[in-house]
């Protein structure tokens, strides 16, 4: 079985027959010392998936307990057993990026980190400028270039990619300004729009 899933992609049973046809003689005798035992009736689903450089063939076999068993059945262990070789390896990954991230030079600087771990917390450009004295472009440009730099095309990409690097905590919040005595909530500046710019000339003009 291993030696047909590691060259062919597609799944199969163990009594098809040009699986049996290719069996040599000792390999004819381990499937009928198999089956002496109750291991017969076999299905297999080779697992060649690019999920990362470097990474090996597997495959997937289960023996029913009968073999009246809808069809349906067996392509839903074809995706159960991709997506576990999928979940296995990713986690793999994942805690090799962190390990390697503890030991390799921070990838953002200090007022990237500062932006994606603010915008982590649903602020804003606008709000992220008023809290770290920078401009709203600014704060844009640094959100982008963390982008770039992180090798992502959204912000929710760029603070999750972040996190898992340890580039970024989402406890290390700059801490805001003090609230006005007696409320609980910041008082933010009033942005002005083009309607209030509207508003004030239309009471001019009525005066």
């Amino acid at each position: 079985m291993f030696l047909r899933a590691e060259k062919e992609a597609l799944p199969f049973h163990w009594d098809a027959p040009d699986f049996r046809a290719g069996l040599t003689a000792s390999q004819e005798k381990i499937i009928e010392e198999a089956e002496s035992v109750g291991i017969a009736h076999g299905y297999t689903v080779p697992i060649h998936l690019p999920r990362a450089a470097g990474a090996l063939h597997a495959s997937c076999s289960l023996v029913p307990e009968t073999r009246a068993i809808d069809t349906r059945a067996y392509r839903a262990v074809q995706l159960m057993s991709m997506y576990l070789y999928v979940s296995v390896g990713y986690q793999k990954d994942m805690r090799a990026a962190r390990a390697a991230s503890l030991e390799s030079a921070p990838v953002l600087s200090a007022r990237e980190r500062q932006c994606l771990e603010l915008a982590a917390y649903g602020k804003s450009d606008w709000e992220i400028s008023q809290l770290l004295g920078i401009s709203e472009h600014t704060v844009h440009k640094h959100v982008e270039t963390a982008k770039r730099r992180l090798g992502v095309s959204t912000r929710v990409q760029a603070i999750v990619w972040a996190a898992q690097r340890l580039e970024i905590s989402l406890g290390d919040v700059v801490k805001a300004a003090p609230t006005t005595k007696g409320t609980n909530s910041r008082r933010w500046p009033k942005r002005s729009t083009s309607m209030d710019s509207e508003s004030r000339v239309t009471r001019h003009a009525g005066h």
